[in-house]
C-alpha cells in the first residue's frame, strides 16, 4: 500500500527534519528512535529510560510530535521506560498508509504499537487527542492498560468544541507567522509561552505539512465511562480553552469512580509544557502510587 506523505514537498520535509533534529539535540536524557509496523503504517517512537523499567506510553496532541515531551522526559524516565509514539497521519515521522477513521482504528493502532514494542500492558495516555486515544484503549481493552495519564483530553468526557479547529486550521491555510503566533498564544494561559521546541516544530509543520488524521475525538457514552475501573490521573489547566477546565473535572469525577482529577494552576491546553514542574510531580506521584503493593485490610 502506498504511503501518504504529510509533507507538501521534498524541501518542506528537509526543513521539518532540520528543526526536528535540532530539537532532539536538546533532549535531556539518553534517547532511542524506533519504528513499529502497524496496519496503518510504520509508527515512529522515541524511547527513554531503563529498558527493564515499567513501561509508560504517552501520545502527543494533534499537531504535536513526540518532541513536545522534552520538558517532561527527564522526570518521567527515571523509573520508567517511556515510549512516545507519533500518531500515523499526524505531524512527525510516522508513515501513514491508511488513516485512522474511528474509535476501533484508534484502539487497534494503539494495541499494535504496544505489540510491536513487546509491551503487554502499560500506563498509557497523553495530551489532548493523545489522551483521548489512551482513554479509548482503556475502555475497549482494559487488560492492556495498568493506568491512565490524561492531560486535557480532547473529547472523551465532554463534546469537543470548535475552538481548536477555528484556531489551528487557519494556520494550515495561512501559514504566516502572525497567524501561527496567534494560535500558539491561544493554547497557553495568559503570560505563558509555548515550549521552544513545540513552537518551532509547530511553525515549520504548519508551513510544510498536511494532516492525514481522520479520527474525531468524540465524547464517549456515559455508560462506558461509568464502567471504567483503570486507575486514572486527569490533569487539566485552570485556563483550559478546548474542553473546559473545572467543568471537565467535575464531569469526570461524576462518571469515573476513584478518578484522581487535578486542576493545574497557571496553565491552559499546553499544560505539560507550560507548567512542567507541576505536571511532572503529579504524574510521578501517580506512578509511584501504582507501583506500591496493595496491602490487604
Amino acid at each position: 500500500m502506498a504511503t501518504l506523505s504529510i509533507f507538501k514537498s521534498p524541501d518542506g520535509r528537509a526543513a521539518f527534519k532540520d528543526v526536528y533534529d535540532r530539537s532532539l539535540g536538546r533532549w535531556p536524557v539518553a534517547l532511542e528512535t524506533l519504528f513499529v509496523p502497524t496496519r496503518f503504517g510504520r509508527t515512529h517512537v522515541l524511547a527513554s529510560g531503563p529498558r527493564d523499567a515499567p513501561p509508560l506510553l504517552l501520545v502527543p496532541g494533534m499537531t504535536g510530535t513526540a518532541a513536545m515531551w522534552a520538558p517532561n522526559i527527564a522526570a518521567l524516565s527515571r523509573d520508567h521506560r517511556v515510549y512516545l509514539p507519533e500518531l500515523v497521519g499526524d505531524l512527525g515521522w510516522s508513515e501513514v498508509e491508511q488513516p485512522l477513521r474511528n474509535r476501533d482504528d484508534g484502539a487497534t493502532w494503539f494495541r499494535e504499537v504496544m505489540d510491536g514494542l513487546k509491551v503487554e500492558s502499560a500506563v498509557v495516555g497523553g495530551l489532548s487527542l493523545g489522551g483521548w486515544l489512551g482513554l479509548n484503549l482503556a475502555l475497549k481493552e482494559p487488560s492492556r492498560v495498568r493506568g491512565l495519564v490524561l492531560m486535557a483530553p480532547a473529547g472523551g468526557f465532554v463534546e469537543l468544541g470548535m475552538q481548536f479547529i477555528l484556531h489551528v486550521f487557519p494556520c494550515m491555510f495561512f501559514p504566516y507567522r502572525p497567524v501561527i503566533d496567534w494560535a500558539l498564544r491561544w493554547m497557553c494561559a495568559p503570560g505563558n509561552t509555548p515550549p521552544r521546541d513545540f513552537a518551532e516544530l509547530f511553525t515549520v509543520a504548519m508551513k510544510h505539512g498536511r494532516l492525514q488524521v481522520r479520527v474525531r475525538p468524540d465524547r464517549f457514552p456515559e455508560e462506558e465511562l461509568r464502567r471504567l475501573r483503570v486507575p486514572t490521573l486527569l490533569l487539566v489547566g485552570e485556563k483550559e480553552v478546548i474542553c473546559g477546565g473545572s467543568a471537565l473535572l467535575e464531569r469526570a469525577r461524576q462518571l469515573v469512580p476513584g478518578i484522581q482529577a487535578e486542576l493545574v494552576p497557571g496553565a491552559a491546553h499546553l499544560l505539560s509544557g507550560e507548567r512542567p514542574e507541576l505536571v511532572n510531580a503529579s504524574i510521578v506521584r501517580f506512578l509511584e502510587a501504582l507501583a506500591r503493593p496493595i496491602v490487604a485490610a
